[in-house]
């Protein structure tokens, strides 16, 4: 088990040890390619086969990372913070990638819009 110093936060990693990896700073992402994972909305054939996801974590940087805005953007000054997730979960079978189902997260959010 690793302990995260102030730069980095514990991190699964596909070989599933645990490792300090840094913060995404910017527009830039941490990702993490093909971490084992079990599926939850699998189909029965799908359950025996290897199951992996692709994830990727990012500051979210304005409105527009966020999900179905549109409706909160009226201001003429928009801003937004927080932590935007995709995962991307597939299947291998024979040597071939099925993707199961995508989702994304938005963690610890804020979003503002003002008219001048």
């Amino acid at each position: 088990m690793s302990t995260p110093d102030s730069r980095g936060r514990p991190q699964d990693t596909p070989d599933r040890a645990l490792a300090a990896v840094p913060v995404p700073v910017g527009d830039e992402a941490y990702r993490v390619n093909a971490m084992p994972l079990r599926l939850p909305n699998s189909t029965m054939e799908q359950q025996a086969l290897p199951q992996f996801a692709d994830v990727s974590v990012r500051r979210v940087t304005g409105p527009a990372d966020l999900i179905d805005t549109d409706q909160w953007r009226t201001g003429e000054v928009n801003a937004a913070t927080g932590w935007r997730v995709e995962v991307t979960s597939y299947v291998v079978a024979n040597g071939t990638r099925t993707e199961v189902d995508r989702s994304v997260l938005i963690l610890g959010a804020v979003s503002c819009s003002l008219s001048r």
